[in-house]
């Protein structure tokens, strides 16, 4: 009988996918900011662009990090039921080159009312500036999915 449970204990920690150890930072810091965005946290997005951010948008525009600023001037926290749209990442790899992180993933927009979500493709280039991973390049498309 204690053979068969060895055995078993065994084969079950072969077949049984274990937890990776940790995380990411990068990953981890992408999380922490869509989750900030969600609530329009003007000090998550502070934090999370750098200072020579270019922007290219979805809609073809592109911008830098004064936009983003002026977008947010005057903004504050939303609460969990005021927020219209949660934002999370499906899909993502992180490439680590040279001190940098290219960061392809999937942002999946949520929208609370109609529990529609639409799909966009990004692509980021994040620097480690101070002890944080900041956006220092972003660029969104829309899925071919989403586009309906």
């Amino acid at each position: 009988m204690k053979a068969l449970l060895v055995s078993l204990a065994v084969f079950l920690s072969l077949t049984i996918p274990q937890a990776q150890a940790t995380e990411d930072p990068v990953v981890g810091t992408l999380k922490w900011f869509l989750n900030g965005a969600s609530y329009n946290d003007p000090d998550v997005h502070r934090h999370f662009w750098a200072e020579d951010l270019t922007y290219t948008s979805g809609r073809g525009l592109r911008f830098g990090r004064e936009q983003i600023w002026a977008d947010i001037e005057g903004d504050t926290r939303l609460t969990a039921e005021e927020v219209e749209v949660w934002y999370s990442a499906e899909d993502i790899s992180v490439y680590h080159v040279d001190g940098a992180a290219i960061v392809n993933f999937t942002l999946v927009a949520k929208n609370e009312a109609t529990q529609k979500e639409t799909r966009f493709y990004n692509t980021a280039v994040m620097i480690q500036e101070d002890d944080l991973w900041k956006a220092v390049n972003w660029n969104v498309t829309v899925t071919a999915d989403s586009r309906e």
